[in-house]
């Protein structure tokens, strides 16, 4: 994590990923870092006077995200996503629902990226037991791995014997048991990045805890 302190330019090189200075002063500035440097390579130094965007510079430089993230959808989902345990469990279609509903758009590919990220960072891990459920549209229903069986089961009935193309044969799962069936695995915090995690979280809650403070400046 990139602090406010003195670091040398190869420790530079290494946090951020660059071979040259003109590289690490144009991230810096594009991550809204205050900074300065003093010297010439390789006694190059440089000092970190204000990070203005922990959460930002974390997610890109401890978790991999690209610099061009949505930042503040990613923040918004990854609170409900690390501090709400119920929320992780949900489906994606669920997930996605959620978001609306709090007036932040976050697609379920963007919302499986963003998994995808946490998961390559090992801080969420995916074990070998999943989730059971009927999908379609918005709707979701939690279901058992016997009923989600026999609506697969069904499905390649009505193409074997009747001889219905996939689209319909998939259309009549539906009206039968509500959705789609579909399956997602279970995901849990990799216990061996929870640190990692832990202050992800805690530069999550101070980015929130800071825009609220701004929103009452600007309402008095």
């Amino acid at each position: 994590m990139l602090e406010e302190k003195e670091y040398s330019f190869q420790e530079m090189c290494t946090i951020l990923e660059s071979k040259s200075k003109k590289s690490i002063d144009n991230k810096l500035k594009r991550y809204n870092v205050i900074f300065h440097s003093t010297g010439r390579s390789p006694r190059l130094t440089y000092t970190i006077e204000k990070v203005n965007d922990p959460f930002k510079v974390f997610c890109i430089t401890e978790v991999g995200f690209d610099p061009r993230t949505n930042f503040d959808h990613l923040r918004h989902f990854s609170y409900h996503f690390f501090c709400d345990d119920y929320y992780m469990s949900m489906p994606d279609e669920r997930k996605e629902k959620m978001m609306n509903s709090y007036d932040h758009h976050i697609s379920r590919k963007t919302i499986a990226n963003y998994e995808k990220r946490y998961a390559e960072a090992n801080y969420i891990s995916r074990g070998g037991e999943y989730y059971y459920y009927f999908a379609y549209k918005e709707n979701v229903t939690m279901t058992s791995r016997e009923t989600y069986l026999k609506a697969w089961h069904y499905y390649w009935y009505l193409k074997n014997e009747y001889g219905e193309d996939g689209l319909g044969a998939m259309l009549n799962v539906i009206r039968k048991y509500g959705g789609a069936p579909r399956k997602q695995p279970i995901i849990q915090k990799n216990a061996f990045t929870l640190k990692k995690v832990d202050e992800l979280v805690r530069l999550i809650g101070d980015s929130i805890e800071k825009e609220l403070i701004n929103k009452e400046k600007e309402l008095e």
